[in-house]
């Protein structure tokens, strides 16, 4: 039953990547502001939530990379793309976390947020 909630979720998400690609493709070119957001999603990332488990952030890390290796993501949005898929005490942590981050022109390198995310 505790599962139900995170299908639904995944539904809704699913249903609104796919509404937004209908709608860039009717325009032929995809939002700024949703470039490689909705590749990113089409892939299924895995969430995270946080719980003490080392092996599954270190999987969830290794998905993650997996996905934008796949999709030649830039590197400005792997941090934005991997905390869009936090959620629960990992959401938390991040709100906390991401103002101590020194980010050059407001972008976090990747490898700071492994860093500190393990």
């Amino acid at each position: 039953m505790a599962g139900r909630g995170r299908d639904q979720n995944r539904d809704v998400q699913d249903r609104i990547t796919t509404v937004l690609e209908t709608l860039v493709q009717g325009r032929d070119v995809e939002p700024t502001e949703y470039r490689g957001l909705m590749a990113f999603r089409k892939n299924h990332p895995p969430k995270f939530n946080g719980d003490y488990d080392p092996e599954g952030a270190r999987l969830w890390l290794a998905e993650t990379e997996k996905i934008f290796e796949a999709i030649g993501c830039l590197e400005e949005h792997k941090v934005p793309y991997a905390t869009f898929m936090l959620q629960g005490e990992a959401e938390n942590w991040w709100k906390f976390v991401r103002p101590t981050f020194a980010a050059p022109r407001g972008v976090i390198p990747w490898n700071a947020f492994k860093d500190k995310f393990l």
